[in-house]
């Protein structure tokens, strides 16, 4: 009997313990500092919840007691920017992003790749060789899928490279280009809120080219494992796809299906 008990009680102590250090560990919380990007709806400068993915983001590593702080600049800047010391990570850059000293996170979430169009015509294409002879707008830095980018490079279009995804649109608007390179929600948002002036003459082709992976970007320093290893368990208790799709549905209920009647009939075929 007294071995049963001297088990039981060295059991308890055990549990205790455990569940000490455990809570120990969860009240310790420690501030990621992150520059971001005004990329909505993703992320969003000057919105309450910052955007879907840096909501998402920030609620994800809340669970391991990561608290994360946003930085809005412009995107060039920024990537300047994160190789100051007091900045942890870039977020969000997709597949195609490889900076010098920086390693991506594991996947976070996923983007739809579409193109856009002036409704005066209406492309039919299966793959980027149908775009030959086009002028395609794509934004200088952004970390496209590769074959987008080598396509232009080796001529069978033109890459029309600017600063930002609303100067291809409204050089779309007035005909200067002919198709733009654009993430499915953050297109919609451009043309339907954020300037409406724009959907009147603009067309988002249905068909989505690729989803292409998110992430980010972090210092390859010698914490580098150690977050790594934070954002794994994060995504173990609070999966990121299901948090962006969500926000997504609940914020902006208007862009939770893409539209695709009322597309304009083509002039000609290119």
């Amino acid at each position: 009997m007294k071995w049963f008990i001297l088990a039981f009680m060295t059991m308890f102590t055990f549990v205790i313990q455990a569940k000490a250090v455990q809570n120990t560990v969860a009240s310790k919380t420690e501030t990621w500092k992150v520059i971001t990007v005004d990329w909505p709806p993703y992320t969003t400068e000057g919105a309450a919840d910052q955007g879907a993915a840096a909501k998402a983001f920030a609620e994800v590593m809340a669970t391991v007691g990561v608290k994360i702080e946003y930085l809005f600049l412009p995107w060039t800047r920024g990537v300047k920017e994160s190789q100051k010391k007091e900045f942890v990570g870039l977020y969000p850059v997709w597949d195609g992003h490889n900076f010098a000293g920086r390693k991506n996170s594991q996947l976070l979430f996923s983007s739809p790749i579409v193109f856009v169009h002036h409704k005066s015509k209406q492309y039919k294409w299966k793959t980027l060789n149908d775009f030959k002879g086009l002028s395609v707008g794509v934004v200088d830095g952004y970390g496209y899928p590769a074959d987008i980018l080598d396509f232009g490079r080796r001529g069978v279009y033109s890459l029309n490279v600017v600063g930002t995804d609303e100067q291809n649109l409204r050089m779309l608007n007035f005909k200067r280009i002919d198709v733009t390179v654009a993430d499915l929600f953050n297109a919609r948002y451009l043309t339907e809120i954020r300037f409406p002036e724009l959907r009147e003459n603009l067309v988002i082709d249905p068909k989505i080219y690729k989803k292409a992976g998110l992430y980010i970007s972090l210092k390859n320093d010698s914490k580098y494992a150690e977050r790594i290893a934070k954002i794994g368990m994060a995504l173990k208790k609070l999966p990121m796809q299901a948090s962006v799709d969500q926000l997504l549905a609940e914020t902006f209920p208007k862009l939770s299906q893409p539209e695709t009647k009322n597309l304009a009939k083509p002039s000609k075929n290119p």
